[in-house]
């Protein structure tokens, strides 16, 4: 089985700060993103192996024997360090992925006769849409430093805000991250009462 790389967010040499084991050693947790599809991702390890923000790691438990576990997490359930380095780690997978992304500055559709593809990313109105629109239809665009350079507009930043997004479950229309089905557990209705 092929390895499984994603991005270090948080170490917890101990576990979770507000879980509390007396009974027995927590195990060292660590937070990471996947850089495909921006998943989430817990790892419990056997071991302590510490780990740098932005380390890269493999987490499957196949190829790397310090992985006990693995499961996918909502964003609510990273710690404050690893929120703040979310956007940090995302803004680097942008920019190291500078040909998918401006392939979506290329191919991006309208959603409807109203609406734009774009007008979804934040910082980008109906004014930079059509200056976006006009310029790729002269000549595509190449790279991030010309999409600056005639557009007058970070291309990196909006997208990083658009993942952010989707990755909080705030988005009505994901353009990044395919759309999770969000189940909650559903508690007894103790109020019930039987009717004769």
């Amino acid at each position: 089985m092929e390895p499984n790389f994603v991005l270090v967010l948080d170490y917890l040499k101990d576990g979770y700060p507000d879980e509390f084991m007396s009974f027995k050693k927590a195990k060292p947790v660590v937070l990471t993103i996947n850089t495909t599809d921006f998943s989430l991702i817990e790892a419990c390890l056997k071991e302590d192996k510490p780990m740098q923000s932005q380390e890269k790691f493999d987490i499957n438990y196949k190829t790397n024997d310090v992985v006990e576990r693995i499961k996918r997490i909502p964003y609510d359930k990273l710690t404050t360090t690893a929120k703040t380095e979310l956007e940090f780690v995302i803004e680097t997978v942008v920019k190291n992925d500078e040909e998918k992304y401006i392939k979506f500055y290329n191919l991006a559709q309208p959603m409807t006769s109203r609406m734009h593809v774009f007008e979804l990313l934040a910082g980008i109105g109906k004014k930079n849409m059509w200056t976006i629109i006009d310029e790729r239809k002269m000549n595509k665009f190449e790279s991030y430093v010309d999409f600056q350079n005639r557009v007058k507009l970070d291309p990196v930043a909006p997208i990083v805000k658009k993942i952010i997004e989707e990755i909080k479950g705030e988005s009505k229309h994901n353009l990044f991250i395919p759309k999770k089905e969000i189940t909650q557990e559903r508690k007894p209705n103790n109020n019930f009462r039987r009717r004769f």
